[in-house]
């Protein structure tokens, strides 16, 4: 999958369902999504997913210069995730639509993901569950 995505140059828009998914094909989708140079709108969903996994493949929206939206649903997440997704929201310079779903999500959760969205430069669309 990732050498797909690596090699569709116009590619704009990925989703995927992420269900167990290892730190290993974590890594071979961050560096596919890192060279999709077209791409403009992410939709994952994450089951069972590890910590290491979801930071990775967030860390990679982060640093996608052309992400315009993304749609990120989370059964589990822990600290060290949200922080890595709150930092990628803070300073993705052209995201305009943020769609999370959270089941079980903390306090601590919400408030870092509201920080975040507060401070996020391009942000016209947002939509929390």
């Amino acid at each position: 999958l990732g050498e797909a995505i690596r090699h569709a140059p116009a590619l704009q828009s990925i989703s995927l369902g992420l269900f167990r998914i290892s730190d290993e094909a974590a890594k071979a989708l961050v560096e596919a999504i890192r060279h999709a140079p077209a791409q403009q709108s992410i939709s994952l969903t994450f089951k069972n997913a590890r910590d290491e996994a979801v930071k990775a493949l967030v860390e990679a929206i982060r640093h996608a210069p052309t992400q315009q939206s993304i749609s990120l649903t989370f059964e589990s997440i822990g600290d060290e995730a949200v922080k890595t997704l709150g930092e990628a929201i803070r300073y993705a310079p052209v995201l305009q639509s943020i769609t999370l779903v959270f089941w079980n999500a903390s306090d601590e959760i919400a408030k870092a993901i509201g920080e975040a969205i507060r401070h996020a430069p391009a942000q016209q669309s947002i939509s929390l569950t």
